[in-house]
C-alpha cells in the first residue's frame, strides 16, 4: 500500500497531503494509512496507473540538452 501512494497522490490532493505527512515525518505510515477511506482511495487510483513517471530525462536526453 505504501509504494501505491506516490501514485496515486498525483491525482488526489487529500492523498497528496497524506503522502506529504508521512515524508516530513509528521505522522507514520501506520497512522495515514488506517485513516478511513483512504487505503480505498489509493488502491483505486494507483489499479491502473501503471509506473511512476519519470522524475527526470533519461540518458539520452541529459546528453541532447548538454549538447
Amino acid at each position: 500500500m505504501l509504494a501505491r501512494l506516490p501514485r496515486a497522490a498525483v491525482a488526489d490532493a487529500d492523498l497528496f497531503r497524506a503522502y506529504l505527512s508521512i515524508r516530513s515525518c509528521l505522522a507514520l505510515p501506520e497512522e495515514v494509512l488506517a485513516r478511513p477511506g483512504l487505503a480505498e482511495r489509493v488502491l483505486e487510483l494507483s489499479r491502473d496507473a501503471g509506473p511512476p513517471p519519470r522524475l527526470g530525462p533519461d540518458r539520452a536526453q541529459l546528453l541532447a540538452l548538454l549538447s
